[in-house]
């Protein structure tokens, strides 16, 4: 059984640092280098937080001195300026990614909407709007043309999940758009109008899997952004043909081949969603790739040859030595997983959500209360030595744990404080029936729960905080 302890981490001399927060684009004029999502042009993080509900909608909380959430706006496609508008079931919000893609130097948002019906199809195909920064933050967006419906028709879902990179090196980020067999790229810049450099589609080999997420990130350090896809059999299908992860090299035409990525375990080739992030643990300039599957996670570490091909993978859990708490199936460790550097030594951090934690034993057991734990990097890669675990029950943490909160069903980590360390955006899904967030601040030691708060849900919202970007 999990425990609830917190175990305050201590710098030791094994943990040098130097993290990237994944893959992050653009050149932004009015925000510090490597800020995707500062809509607002003031140098700080801003943290978006989707939530279903209706036809589902997000919620911007604007970074600032002080944090987060001093300011922020709700946004959905009855606001002014968007695009479409509000049906039962859209999902708009269900996939974001985050970059300037008109390149005026404020972020811009690209919101998926998998389930909205387009033109005169007989299916939901989805669609995708991008909701525009400026000096006020997000406001009026766009539709995005994003190509020929897939001729599987039912399933193809755009806007189920994005990624938004420099895929092709130019200097424009790009944006993926995953759907059933494989992944569409509408290559930048883009316009106000929609406009973007084309579209091309590039299938996995067998091209018949459902991909049911991806992420940007340069794992062999060429100054591309490549492409990370979890795919998965059709609704339909019981074949793990090509289930896993696969990896798509950055090209000059968008994207290069796809291979499955090596060193994995056969549990992150089997079909069920899992956990997926990206980040340089290990300083060497490459993106790392940590996978969570069955219970454990599994870090692949960037190399010339693409993930997996140099240093040896390590496999973790929560009977690791040096990681707090039990490994128990129902703690789901590894289901939410963000790197980034939350202390300031210049290495990305592993951030692992276990959402069904229990805390405590026998008849005071609080089931699904959730928790974090932060593993540090090092120039060896990541590390156990100087662990963090935080539940709604640890030293500063605002609220309390209780039976289905689900604490850590979603993590993010972006300097919202501009401090120059990654603070943690982390979701509750559970919490009031809702859901709501919490912000953790980095620290020289670590996560932290000095100085930290949650946020609330908009009315009628359901499932807030699913997904984060920042």
């Amino acid at each position: 059984m999990g425990t609830a302890r917190t175990i305050m981490s201590m710098a030791c001399s094994g943990l040098l640092a130097v993290g990237l927060v994944g893959w992050q684009t653009g050149d932004a004029a009015a925000s510090p280098p490597g800020l995707r999502a500062d809509f607002n042009g003031d140098g700080y993080g801003d943290v978006v937080a989707a939530s279903d509900g209706g036809a589902g909608r997000i919620t911007v909380l604007y970074g600032a001195a002080g944090g987060l959430g001093g300011t922020r706006a709700v946004i959905g496609q009855e606001s002014p300026g968007v695009p479409g508008h509000d049906e039962d079931g859209d999902g708009f919000g269900r996939a974001l990614a985050a970059a300037d893609f008109d390149g005026d130097g404020f972020g811009d948002l690209a919101v998926g909407i998998p389930s909205e019906t387009v033109g005169t199809a007989p299916w939901a195909a989805g669609s995708v709007t991008v909701l525009w920064g400026g000096s006020s933050g997000l406001a009026a967006g766009s539709p995005l043309p994003t190509g020929a419906p897939d001729p599987e028709g039912p399933y193809s879902a755009v806007g189920a999940t994005l990624a938004a990179a420099d895929f092709t090196g130019d200097g424009h980020p790009d944006l993926a758009i995953g759907h059933e067999g494989g992944v569409r790229v509408l290559k930048g810049p883009f316009t106000r109008a929609g406009a973007n450099g084309g579209v091309t589609v590039h299938r996995l080999p067998e091209g018949s899997e459902w991909i049911d997420a991806v992420r940007a990130a340069d794992v062999n350090g060429d100054g591309r952004a490549d492409l990370l896809a979890e795919a998965n059999p059709r609704p339909e299908d019981d074949a793990d043909i090509s289930s896993g992860i696969w990896w798509f090299a950055g090209a000059p035409g968008g994207l290069a081949g796809g291979a499955r990525v090596e060193g994995l375990p056969q549990s992150a080739h089997s079909a069920g969603r899992k956990g997926l992030t990206s980040g340089d643990l290990d300083g060497d300039g490459r993106a790392d790739l940590a996978v969570g599957s069955g219970g454990g996670i599994t870090v692949v570490y960037g190399a010339p040859a693409g993930p997996g091909t140099g240093r040896p993978a390590v496999g973790l859990d929560q009977d690791t030595e040096g990681v707090p708490g039990t490994a128990e199936p129902e703690d789901a460790f590894g289901a939410a997983l963000a790197i980034g550097d939350v202390d300031g030594d210049h290495f990305g951090d592993l951030v692992v959500g276990a959402p069904g934690e229990t805390l405590g034993s026998g008849t005071t057991a609080v089931r699904s209360a959730g928790a974090v734990t932060v593993l540090h990097g090092s120039s060896d890669g990541v590390t156990t030595a100087g662990a963090q675990m935080f539940t709604q029950d640890s030293p500063g943490v605002p609220g309390a744990a209780e039976s289905g909160d689900r604490f850590g069903a979603a993590l993010l980590l972006s300097d919202t404080d501009r401090d120059g360390r990654a603070d943690l955006a982390a979701t509750a899904d559970g919490e009031n029936g809702t859901g709501m967030v919490w912000r953790l601040p980095g620290g020289p030691a670590g996560l932290t729960g000095t100085g930290s708060a949650y946020f609330g849900a908009p009315a009628a919202a359901v499932r807030f905080g699913l997904p984060l970007e920042g």
